[in-house]
C-alpha cells in the first residue's frame, strides 16, 4: 500500500473536531499560493486578430480535431414561453447578447506550430429560424418537432467558420412557443448558459418595453482571461499545482472496469441517453444533516454514495470520478461568457469493511485539497501524467459526478411570458455515465444519469440509479454500515434473481446408475450396448462381464466409500472395468496411460488406492507404489465368477467417482463425487435432451474428464448405444467423422477447441446422423456456433458449464442464431444453484460481474484426502438454501445478462490487466475467431521486459494465409488499443491437452526480442515523418516501430504533428489518425496512401521539398 494511501485511510478516521485541527495545520504549514494578479481589461486586438486560447479552449480544440462530427460537447437547451411572444424582440435580444459577449462572435484557426488560436469577429448574425408546427395534426407535429431538435443538437459546428451559437424558434400552437438554443462547449459553459438566459430576458425585456438595449460592459474580456491564465500558471502557481495531483494521483492510474451491456467500441463514440432519479426532499435534508456532521456539504454526501455505488458494481478498491468546476475564482469572471470551466479528478479508496460515515469524511478531505488546486487545467495534468491512452474514452477517469445546486431555479423577467426549460438530450455522450444532481425548488433532488445508450440497456441504468437510492438512504439514516452491508437489490430484483439462480427441479430419489443400466440390461439382454471397432458387447452381455468382475473386485476388498484406480485406454475393456466398480459398491478413479508415470503415481497415493485395473500391456507405463495391487484384466480367468448382479446396499451419498483436476500448487487434487449428485445429472440431461434405442452416442473424451461420465453411463441408462473411438481418435477429425458416420452417432461432446477444429475438416456435412452437439469445458465462441448451424444444420447445440467440483455440469444452454458475440452458459440444471457473488458474498446485480458459486445436488463431497483445501473451496451456504448447505467457489468470473442467462467472462485468478486496463482474453479471442481466415486463436498475458502485453496464438483455414500486421490492423478497428495484441504468433495448429482443451503451458513462448526493438525509418515518408516526430517530441532517434504515445507524446503534440504534416508535406492526416495509428510505420502508411491520390509527380516534390527545408533548417 502507498503512503498516501496509507495517509488517506488515516486522514478518513479522524473525528470532525480533528479534522479541523488537521486543515489547520497543513495550512500553517504549507507554502502560500502566490496572490493572483488581478485580470486587466485589454485593449481590443482589431478585427479577426489571433489572440492565444485558454487551456478549456486548448483541450477542446484537441476534441474537435480528433472527431470533428462530435456532438458531446454541445451546451443548450431550450426555453418554453406560454404567452405573447414578442418574436422580433426575442431575436433583437439574441443579436444584442452577440455583440456584448466576445465568444459568442469567436472562431479558431490553427496557428503557428499547429497550437490554436482564438480570432473575435467584429460582427456575427446569429439567425433563428422561424417554424410554425401549431397547424399541424399531432403525430404529424410531434414526428416534425424531433427532426428539428435532432437538427439542432446534432449538426456539428466547425470552429474554424463559426458562429458558435444556432438557434431554431418553434410555433407550437396559439401562444406557445419553442426556442431551441446550441453552443459548442470551446465559447460556453454551464454558468454561461445561465448568464446567457439573464440576460437574454433583460434585453427582450428592454425591447418590448421600448428601452434601449444597454447593459454594463463586463468588467474584462475572455481573451484577458486567456492571457492572464497562462501567466498566472507559467509564474509557478502551475507547478505548485501539479505537485499536488503528482502526489495525489501517483503513477498508476485505475480504469473503471464498468460492466456494460454491449462491447467498448474501439473510437468511444456513442450517443446519450437518460435516466432521471426523484429524490425526495425529507431525504435530502436527511443527508444534508449527515453531512454537516463531518462538517461536509450536500456534494459530498451525494459524491459519497456514487462512489459506494460504483466500488459495489465493480469490486474496484481505487476508485476516481471527474468533476466540474466552475473556474471562476476571479470576480472579474462572473459576468464574461466563455469556457472558464475546468475538471479535477477525485478518487476514494476503498474496502468493504469500510464504513459509510469513514467514506463520507475521506471524500470531505479529498474535495477540501482538490478545491485548493482546481485551476490546473485538465489537458495539463493529463500531459504530465501521461496515462495510457489505450482506453477510447476520458483518461486517468470514466464516469462523471457533476452537482449543478439550484439548477432548475425559476425563469424570470420575461414580461407576460410563463417561461419554462427544456432539456435537450439529443447529444453524444463525452463519458460512460455521468450523475447530474439537481437541486429543485421542492427540497427534492434529480439525480439525471446520462450514459452511452450504444453500452447500456436503459433498464440496466434504471437498475443503478436504484442501487444509487438504496444508497443515499443507507448514507442517511445508517451511516455506520458497512459497504459490504449495503443491501442494494430490491425485493423484485431479489426475486428474479432467485428464479435465476435456484432450479428447485427434482429428479427422485437417487438409484445409482449401474442399477437402471441392469434394468436395461433385463428388458433388452440383446440389444447393442458397447461398439467398439469390429467388436461390440449386447446389453446382456456387458453385464455379465461386469458382474463377474465386480464379485472378483468384492473379493479383493472392494465395497461401499473402497475407491479403485482404473489405467486402461478406451476399450471395451474400459466400460466393463468402470461399470464393474460400481456394482462392487466403489468408487472409480480414473488413472490415464497416457499422463506421465510420476503423476500417475502421484494420484494413486494422494488417494490412497490400493487396487489399480488395468491391462499388461500398461505395466511399463505405471510406477505404482508399494502395496499397490495392479489386475491385469486380460490376465484374469472370471470362469468361476458369479454373472448375477451384486447385491451391494448404497446411498445416494456413497462415493460414485473421484476425478483429478489440476491444482494451483502445481499438484493435481481429486474431486470425490456422490451417487446423488450423478443420478441428478443423468436424470436431467435424460429428460432435457432424450434419447433412447435408436440413438449413438460417441465415448472420446479421455475418461480422466468428467465429460466421460455422462458419455458413459447416459447412453446406456436410456438403452441407446454407445461407441467407443479408438485411443487417440479424439484428436483426429477426420477419424470422428468416419466414427460418425459408421455407427449413425447421433449424439457427441466437443470441447470447443476440437469442435473448430472438426468444423475446419471438409467433409462434415456427410455426417446426417448428428442430432445433438454437446460443448462444455471451455467458453464455446460464437464463430464455431454459427459454423455448426451453417454445416450441421440439422444438429442442435447444447452449450453446458460445470466444474469437476461438481457432477459434470451445472448449467445449460441450447444455442440459437441471435447474433450476439458471447454464446452464454445458460441457468442451473435440477437441483442446483448457481449464484454471482461479490468478494464479501453479497449477490450482485444482473450485468455486473461476480464469481460463480454452487450450491445444491450435484456438488462433490470435497477433495480427497485435502481438508483444508475443502474447507476454503466449499463454504457454508449464506442463503441457508437448506439445514449444512455449502457452496463452491468456482474462481469463475460470470454475470447475469439482460435474458437471464449466465455469460462466462474468466477465471478470476488469471484475470488479466495491461497497462492498467482489465482485460477479458474472450473478447478479444472472439474479435480473432471472426477474421475469415482463422481457424483457432487464443491469447495470453506475456510477461516482458517492458510489462505485461498481449500475445495472441493463431492457425489458419485451410489454404488460407495470416498476415499478423493486418490482422492486428483489423482488430484496432473493433477493439480499444489496449486489447490488440502486442505480438500474433501463427501456428500450424493450436496444442491440445489430452481433454481437448487447448494447452496453454504449452504453447510456445514468443519472441525473446522486444517488440519495439530499433528498426529505421524505410522510404522516403517513413524517414519525413520521422523527422517531424523527432521535431515535436524533442527526440533524437525515431525508430519505425516506436508509439508516439510511448515516446511522450500527447494531445497537444498530435495537433502540432498533424499541422506539420499537412503543412510541410502536403498530405490528409487527422488527428484521429494520430490516436488510432500512433506506430510511425503504420502512420506514415496513412500519409503515403493520401499522397498515393495525388499525381506522383507532386507527391514526390512535396516530399523532396521538406526534407530540403529541414537539412537547411
Amino acid at each position: 500500500m502507498s503512503e498516501t494511501q496509507n495517509l488517506s485511510e488515516r486522514r478518513a478516521r479522524l473525528t470532525p473536531a480533528q479534522l479541523s485541527l488537521l486543515q489547520q495545520r497543513l495550512k500553517r504549514d504549507a507554502a502560500p499560493a502566490p496572490a493572483r494578479a488581478a485580470i486587466v481589461r485589454g485593449q481590443d486586438d482589431g478585427a479577426d486578430a489571433a489572440a492565444p486560447v485558454s487551456f478549456a479552449q486548448q483541450g477542446q480544440w484537441f476534441l474537435w480535431q480528433l472527431n470533428p462530427g462530435n456532438t458531446a460537447y454541445h451546451v443548450g437547451g431550450g426555453l418554453g414561453f406560454s404567452g405573447p411572444l414578442d418574436i422580433a424582440a426575442l431575436r433583437d435580444a439574441m443579436q444584442a447578447l452577440v455583440a456584448r459577449h466576445e465568444a459568442l462572435r469567436t472562431v479558431f484557426r490553427s496557428g503557428g506550430g499547429g497550437l490554436p488560436e482564438q480570432c473575435i469577429q467584429t460582427a456575427v448574425e446569429v439567425a433563428i429560424p422561424f417554424i410554425d408546427l401549431a397547424a399541424l395534426e399531432a403525430p404529424a407535429r410531434e414526428s416534425r418537432h424531433a427532426e428539428v431538435v435532432a437538427d439542432v443538437c446534432r449538426t456539428p459546428f466547425d470552429l474554424t467558420a463559426g458562429p458558435l451559437l444556432r438557434g431554431t424558434l418553434l410555433k407550437m400552437a396559439d401562444g406557445e412557443h419553442q426556442l431551441l438554443l446550441m453552443m459548442h462547449h470551446v465559447i460556453s459553459d454551464a454558468w454561461s448558459v445561465e448568464l446567457m438566459l439573464d440576460e437574454l430576458a433583460q434585453f427582450y425585456a428592454m425591447r418590448v418595453q421600448g428601452l434601449p438595449a444597454s447593459l454594463p460592459q463586463p468588467e474584462i474580456r475572455y481573451v484577458d482571461f486567456a492571457r492572464w491564465q497562462r501567466k498566472w500558471l507559467d509564474d509557478g502557481e502551475g507547478e505548485r499545482q501539479l505537485a499536488y495531483w503528482r502526489g495525489r494521483l501517483g503513477n498508476s492510474h485505475p480504469v473503471l472496469a464498468l460492466a456494460t451491456d454491449r462491447p467498448r467500441a474501439a473510437d468511444a463514440d456513442y450517443s446519450a441517453a437518460q435516466h432521471t432519479l426523484h429524490v425526495p426532499a425529507a431525504l435530502v435534508e436527511a443527508l444534508k444533516r449527515q453531512a454537516c456532521e463531518q462538517g461536509g456539504t450536500l456534494f459530498m454526501a451525494l459524491l459519497t454514495a456514487f462512489h459506494a455505488l460504483l466500488f459495489r458494481h465493480t469490486g474496484q478498491q481505487a476508485i476516481r470520478v471527474g468533476v466540474p468546476v466552475a473556474g471562476r475564482g476571479r470576480s472579474e469572471t462572473s459576468g464574461v461568457i466563455g469556457a472558464f470551466i475546468n475538471t479535477v479528478v477525485l478518487d476514494a479508496r476503498m474496502h468493504g469493511q469500510m464504513r459509510l460515515a469513514d467514506l463520507l469524511r475521506q471524500v470531505h478531505g479529498v474535495s477540501l485539497e482538490a478545491q485548493a488546486h482546481q485551476d490546473l487545467p485538465f489537458e495539463r495534468l493529463v500531459q504530465a501524467l501521461r496515462p495510457e491512452r489505450g482506453h477510447a474514452g476520458s483518461p486517468l477517469f470514466q464516469v462523471m459526478f457533476n452537482h449543478l445546486g439550484q439548477g432548475d431555479r425559476p425563469l424570470q423577467g420575461w414580461p407576460a411570458l410563463r417561461v419554462r426549460r427544456i432539456d435537450l438530450a439529443q447529444r453524444a455522450a463525452p463519458f460512460e455515465l455521468t450523475l447530474e444532481t439537481i437541486e429543485r425548488a421542492d427540497g427534492g433532488i434529480h439525480a439525471n444519469f446520462r450514459y452511452a445508450a450504444e453500452l447500456f440497456e436503459p433498464q440496466t441504468i434504471e437498475r443503478l440509479a436504484g442501487h444509487y437510492a438504496r444508497v443515499l438512504e443507507a448514507l442517511a439514516a445508517q451511516p455506520a454500515s458497512t459497504l459490504s452491508e449495503l443491501d442494494l437489490l430490491g425485493a423484485a430484483e431479489k426475486e428474479q434473481l432467485a428464479r435465476w439462480s435456484i432450479n428447485t427441479e427434482s429428479h427422485g430419489n437417487a438409484v445409482p446408475v449401474h442399477r437402471l443400466i441392469e434394468r436395461q440390461a433385463t428388458g433388452h439382454p440383446d440389444a447393442a450396448a458397447v461398439l467398439f471397432g469390429d467388436a461390440s458387447l449386447s446389453y446382456g452381455e456387458l453385464n455379465r462381464h461386469a458382474n463377474q468382475l465386480a464379485h472378483r473386485l468384492i473379493e479383493e476388498g472392494v465395497g461401499p466409500e473402497v475407491k479403485v484406480g482404473i489405467a486402461l485406454e478406451r476399450s471395451l475393456e474400459l466400460v466393463t472395468a468402470v461399470l464393474a466398480v460400481l456394482k462392487a459398491g466403489g468408487a472409480y478413479v480414473p488413472l490415464d496411460p497416457e499422463y506421465p508415470a510420476d503423476r500417475i503415481a502421484y494420484m494413486v497415493e494422494d488417494s490412497k488406492l490400493g487396487l489399480v485395473l488395468t491391462h499388461s500391456s500398461l505395466a511399463d507405463r505405471l510406477a505404482l507404489p508399494a502395496g499397490v495391487s495392479a489386475l491385469a484384466l486380460d490376465t484374469l480367468e472370471f470362469g468361476g465368477m458369479p454373472q448375477t448382479d451384486p447385491v451391494v446396499a448404497l446411498s445416494g451419498e456413497n462415493l460414485a467417482y473421484v476425478i483429478y483436476t489440476s491444482g494451483s500448487t502445481g499438484r493435481p487434487k481429486g474431486a470425490a463425487n456422490r451417487h446423488a449428485a450423478l443420478h441428478n445429472r443423468l436424470a436431467w440431461m435424460q429428460a432435457a435432451y432424450p434419447i433412447d434405442g435408436a440413438d449413438t452416442v460417441l465415448q472420446k473424451t479421455p475418461f480422466s474428464f468428467d465429460v466421460s461420465v455422462w458419455e458413459f453411463f447416459w447412453p446406456l441408462m436410456a438403452g441407446a448405444r454407445l461407441a467407443v473411438a479408438a485411443p487417440g481418435d479424439h484428436r483426429e477429425p477426420a477419424r470422428l467423422a468416419h466414427l460418425i458416420q459408421r455407427h449413425s452417432v447421433s449424439t457427441l461432446h466437443f470441447v470447443p477447441s476440437m469442435l473448430q477444429a472438426f468444423l475446419a475438416h471438409d467433409g462434415i456435412e456427410a455426417c446426417t446422423s448428428l442430432r445433438q452437439i454437446v460443448c462444455s469445458g471451455e467458453a464455446l465462441p460464437a464463430e464455431a456456433q454459427q459454423g455448426v448451424f451453417k454445416r450441421l444444420p440439422q444438429a442442435a447445440l447444447h452449450n453446458l458449464y460445470g466444474p469437476t467440483e461438481a457432477a459434470i455440469d451445472v448449467t445449460h444452454w441450447t444455442c440459437r442464431s441471435d447474433g450476439r458475440s458471447q454464446v452464454p452458459i445458460g441457468r442451473p440444471i435440477a437441483g442446483t444453484q448457481a449464484f454471482v457473488l461479490d468478494a464479501d458474498l453479497n449477490l450482485v446485480p444482473p450485468g455486473v460481474a461476480g464469481e460463480l458459486y454452487l450450491g445444491g445436488i450435484g456438488l462433490a463431497r470435497g477433495y480427497v484426502e485435502r481438508a483444508g483445501l475443502t474447507a476454503e473451496r466449499f463454504v457454508a451456504d449464506p442463503f441457508g438454501t437448506a439445514q449444512g448447505a455449502r457452496l463452491y467457489r468456482t474462481g469463475d468470473l460470470v454475470r447475469w445478462n439482460s435474458e437471464g442467462q449466465l455469460d462466462y467472462l474468466g477465471r478470476i485468478d488469471h484475470q488479466v490487466k495491461i497497462r492498467g486496463f482489465r482485460i477479458e482474453l474472450g473478447e478479444i479471442e472472439a474479435q480473432l475467431l471472426a477474421q475469415p481466415e482463422l481457424r483457432e486463436a487464443v491469447v495470453v498475458a506475456s510477461q516482458g521486459s517492458g510489462g505485461a502485453r498481449l500475445v495472441a496464438y493463431v492457425s489458419a483455414q485451410a489454404q488460407q494465409a495470416i498476415d499478423p500486421a493486418q490482422l492486428r490492423e483489423r482488430l484496432g478497428r473493433v477493439l480499444p488499443d489496449y486489447m490488440v495484441p502486442a505480438v500474433v504468433l501463427v501456428l500450424d495448429t493450436l496444442p491440445l491437452n489430452p481433454n481437448g482443451k487447448v494447452d496453454r503451458k504449452a504453447l510456445p513462448p514468443p519472441e525473446q526480442a522486444s517488440a519495439h526493438a530499433y528498426e529505421a525509418p524505410q522510404g522516403e515518408v517513413e524517414e519525413a515523418l520521422a523527422a517531424i516526430w523527432a521535431e515535436v517530441l524533442g527526440v533524437a532517434r525515431i525508430g519505425r516501430h516506436d508509439n508516439f504515445f510511448e515516446l511522450g507524446g500527447h494531445s497537444l503534440m498530435s495537433v502540432q504533428v498533424v499541422a506539420r504534416v499537412q503543412r510541410a508535406m502536403h498530405a490528409e492526416l487527422s488527428v484521429k489518425d494520430v490516436f488510432q495509428h500512433p506506430v510511425l510505420a503504420a502512420m506514415a502508411g496513412l500519409v503515403a496512401a493520401a499522397a498515393a491520390r495525388k499525381p506522383v509527380a507532386q507527391s514526390l516534390s512535396d516530399i523532396d521539398s521538406f526534407i530540403d527545408s529541414l537539412e537547411i533548417a
